[in-house]
């Protein structure tokens, strides 16, 4: 495929399958009303309409409180290491817990990205044939 949107398109189609599980995994971690919500977008999933810009944002929407969950697992250490120039440095590490959320999210961030890459190039060529014409 030489043309980019329709190598975007195909990208995200290959992510699907990861997601679709992703999402079902990690939806233990919301709540009632975002358990919903992710049970339709999974269903989106399996019917391919996730290409418009609002399916990004339902998806940006189910990814908001999983994020949260990741972020407050966030730990900052400092690292003393003697032979290092300052002898220290700050390293953030994820609690065991919330490593796990992050890796099973993992797929929902990447389908996350390609959509964003999709809409944008999408944009490119509505932007590209108004200056055509």
């Amino acid at each position: 495929m030489s043309d980019p949107l329709q190598s975007a398109l195909l990208a995200v189609i290959e992510l699907v399958p990861a997601a679709k599980s992703a999402l079902a995994e990690a939806g233990a971690q919301l709540d009632a009303s975002q358990r919903k919500a992710a049970f339709k977008f999974s269903g989106k999933l399996d019917d391919g309409k996730v290409f418009h810009d609002r399916h990004l944002e339902e998806l940006e929407r189910l990814l908001k409180p999983l994020q949260k969950i990741i972020e407050a697992g966030e730990r900052t250490e400092v690292i003393v290491d003697e032979g290092y120039v300052d002898e220290s440095w700050i390293q953030t590490i994820l609690i065991p817990e919330v490593r796990e959320l992050q890796e099973t999210c993992a797929p929902l961030f990447k389908l996350r990205d390609a959509l964003r890459h999709v809409r944008d190039l999408r944009r490119v060529d509505r932007i590209y044939s108004q200056l055509a014409h």
